[in-house]
């Protein structure tokens, strides 16, 4: 469901630093958790929508999708962007993260978009895995904004993918050679 006006921004806020606890304690930082309330909600004002799982009145997941203006070779122009997805630690295995997921895939497609965008860093292996059984593809590889941060872009066609799954494999191991190489170099 869309987020409710009584869940707060600093329930979202909480409900993703809880839920990427562990993902910190494994080197997996997210740079959302440093964000404020009021940050994650001025994202998505008039751009997107945050989708909520709620067990009664308590926020226990979350996903949203925003509009975004991308130039890469597999998204050029306005596409949807997936974020912030949270599940907290004992509504995990559950089902939800896909509930939340046919939500987004919904709200994308009724806003006359094809594509979702997703990244995740790259030693986030469960979501690369959860992402590529819901149907997303591997499409690059880059550095984020520290030196060893690496993030995984992905991304899911809702119609027909335009590129065989040999060429988005082939051009994200290009990328992250490319990346890696240029880390080297620049340390």
């Amino acid at each position: 469901m869309p987020k409710p006006s009584f869940v707060t921004w600093e329930e979202v806020r909480n409900c993703l630093i809880e839920a990427h606890a562990s993902n910190r304690e494994n080197g997996i930082i997210m740079t959302h958790h440093q964000w404020t309330a009021d940050k994650i909600a001025d994202l998505f004002d008039g751009v997107g929508e945050l989708f909520v799982a709620m067990d009664g009145e308590k926020l226990v997941g979350t996903l949203g999708i925003i509009r975004k203006e991308g130039k890469h070779w597999f998204a050029k122009g306005i596409f949807a962007y997936a974020c912030f997805g949270s599940i907290l630690s004992p509504y995990r295995g559950l089902g939800i993260y896909k509930s939340l997921n046919t939500a987004c895939e919904d709200y994308t497609r009724k806003i006359g978009l094809d594509i979702i965008v997703l990244d995740t860093h790259s030693k986030n292996i469960h979501m690369q895995r959860i992402s590529l059984r819901g149907g997303y593809r591997r499409v690059r590889f880059f550095q984020a904004r520290s030196k060893d941060h690496f993030c995984v872009m992905m991304a899911k066609w809702l119609n027909v993918c335009p590129f065989s799954k040999l060429h988005c494999t082939i051009r994200f191991y290009y990328s992250k050679v490319l990346a890696l190489t240029l880390s080297v170099l620049k340390h």
